[in-house]
């Protein structure tokens, strides 16, 4: 790969200050490269002059979608616990489909109903009871299916 000799024609931080700066690693048909291991750059031949110009990259689109790429992943990476067992993890994917989840630590969070181990509804407490019923109605009907789905599959 080479550069083109005039300086003017690619990107200089100090030319486009006023732009916001970019992480093109998630940028669809571009490549990062890591800056810290570049040691010298030499320009092998003059650009040719039928070389196709470089395309516009609109910074702005490209912000946005790194900043939904960003949220998708931090979304994706709520939902899964830490240290917590597949049943544990099962029962939340189960759960979040119906209301909104959250892990607090091993415990499930729905509402205001915390759900701790070995997430039955026996183990349910909140201080809302028709939030602690609904919640335990729901639990007890996706346990329930678990072991019936476990069954089927033995």
């Amino acid at each position: 790969m080479h550069l083109p000799l005039d300086k003017d024609k690619y990107y200089s931080p100090e030319a486009h200050s006023s732009l916001p700066r970019v992480d093109l690693r998630f940028a669809e048909n571009h490549t990062a490269i890591v800056t810290d291991t570049i040691r010298d750059i030499k320009a092998l031949k003059p650009p040719a002059a039928t070389e196709a110009p470089l395309p516009h990259i609109d910074l702005m689109a490209l912000q946005a979608q790194m900043t939904d790429a960003e949220h998708n992943f931090q979304d994706t990476r709520e939902r899964y616990g830490v240290g917590v067992t597949q049943l544990a993890q099962n029962v939340f994917d189960a759960m979040s489909k119906t209301m909104p989840c959250r892990w607090d630590g091993q415990d499930i969070l729905c509402y205001t109903v915390r759900i701790k181990s070995p997430y039955q509804a026996a183990n349910c407490s909140g201080p809302n009871s028709s939030e602690l019923d609904r919640v335990k109605k729901v639990l007890d009907l996706e346990r329930f299916k678990m072991e019936k789905d476990n069954k089927r599959h033995s």
